[in-house]
């Protein structure tokens, strides 16, 4: 049995990952600290680091993160949390059956490079999943969204790894301006709104892929001893 983690710095400057993660967590004891959060508590200027999310799956992606967040900025946070601090990061992806390898662990770099810097991140991918899926009828406009989450100590042992999963089917026209990524695309298995039209509220109690997986990690954690 592990000693549970009394810190947690959530390895994303991702706002409405971070919300959606806060909004779920139920472990007594443990605080999750977004890095923006840990500057103002403690007069920093620490900045999320640049890490290049190049393996093959999203659980490598999901430790890449981690190892580059806890090597940059374990020696300081060490300092200031006493070593008492765990790093924990996710990645996640939405995996088309029509497009066999489109996406995946290349979700976030979807769309041509050139495009995204037009449109931006989110409308170029999700104009781009349109496009390619112009032909497709709904029938075969399935798919589902996965996520990785790693929790690793701030030496860089993995604590703990999971992942979630959830089927969706993919919309003909974006709907709804919440969320993020290609939340205004795909509607949840037996659901009449698109994650775009939901608020984080609803899709925490729907369930989520991210929170599917970190149910698991806090199940795990309340395991732990404090």
């Amino acid at each position: 049995m592990e000693k549970r983690p009394v810190n947690i710095l959530l390895c994303t400057d991702n706002e409405g990952k971070i919300a959606e993660i806060r909004a779920r967590w139920n472990v007594a004891g443990t605080k999750i600290w977004s890095i923006e959060e840990i500057n103002s508590a403690f007069g920093l200027s620490l900045t999320a680091p640049n890490v290049v999310e190049d393996g093959h799956t999203l659980e490598e992606n999901a430790w890449l993160k981690t190892e580059g967040w806890y090597k940059q900025l374990g020696p300081v946070l060490g300092q200031v949390f006493g070593g008492e601090i765990a790093f924990l990061a996710e990645d996640s992806g939405l995996f088309v059956y029509a497009l066999p390898g489109k996406l995946g662990v290349f979700s976030k770099r979807f769309a041509p490079k050139e495009m995204q810097e037009t449109m931006g991140v989110a409308q170029a991918n999700n104009t781009q999943l349109l496009q390619l899926l112009t032909a497709v009828p709904t029938a075969r406009r399935t798919g589902h969204y996965a996520a990785a989450l790693c929790l690793v100590d701030i030496s860089g042992e993995i604590l703990f790894e999971t992942t979630g999963e959830l089927k969706v089917t993919i919309v003909t026209e974006a709907r709804g301006s919440l969320g993020f990524g290609y939340d205004p695309l795909t509607v949840p298995n037996g659901q009449a709104k698109t994650f775009g039209e939901m608020t984080t509220e609803e899709k925490n109690s729907l369930g989520t892929h991210r929170t599917r997986a970190l149910d698991q990690l806090v199940a795990w954690l309340q395991t732990q001893v404090a």
